[in-house]
């Protein structure tokens, strides 16, 4: 019902390692699930005549996450992005079957109070860490434990993984998947 976003409920997290953690709270935001993957950019490419730079990134398989793009293009990807469920908005926030928490959603971009837009970088860490301090994701690893972690990272020469490649066994406790590891991702 949320086309693979995930609420991340409002409240207090620690942000940070060592000596850089503070306490920092957000309010209830919504992020996707993975990172966008080459379908999901092929399409924004197609549909809006958009000049990519680095066109071969549009060759990686349809669900590797999207490489070589600007943070000027992702900003881009992301205005389109919205556009795009401002008008599925409209049809979703006459559904009476929806949950509160989705309607919410639906009405909020409908209305503008939401909007589609990279992350900041306190959204994007508690959406990759949760709220109970861990280090990773799927919890703490130490350092020579990071060969078991599922998360892709660190082989010279490797091309990345499907979005979706460790399952569950990578997930974050909201839920999103592919936030350590395999490329890096614009805040």
């Amino acid at each position: 019902p949320l086309l693979g976003f995930v609420e991340i409920p409002a409240g207090p997290f620690i942000m940070g390692e060592l000596e850089e953690k503070h306490e920092t709270s957000l309010p209830t935001y919504y992020i996707a699930r993975y990172p966008v993957t080459v379908a999901q950019f092929k399409e924004f490419v197609l549909e809006s005549d958009f000049s990519l730079e680095f066109t071969e990134s549009l060759k990686g398989l349809d669900n590797h996450p999207m490489v070589l793009v600007s943070w000027d293009d992702a900003i881009v990807y992301a205005k389109w992005l919205g556009g795009k469920l401002i008008a599925l908005s409209k049809s979703y926030a006459s559904q009476k079957n929806l949950s509160k928490g989705v309607l919410q959603f639906w009405e909020g971009l409908r209305v503008g109070r939401l909007v589609v837009t990279l992350p900041s970088e306190a959204e994007w860490e508690k959406a990759a860490r949760g709220d109970d301090q861990r280090s990773w994701p799927w919890g703490d690893t130490s350092p020579d434990e990071m060969d078991k972690a599922p998360a892709h990272y660190g082989q010279k020469n490797a091309d990345p993984v499907p979005v979706n490649h460790f399952g569950e066994a990578g997930a974050s406790p909201i839920g999103t998947l592919g936030m350590a590891g395999n490329v890096w991702e614009w805040c």
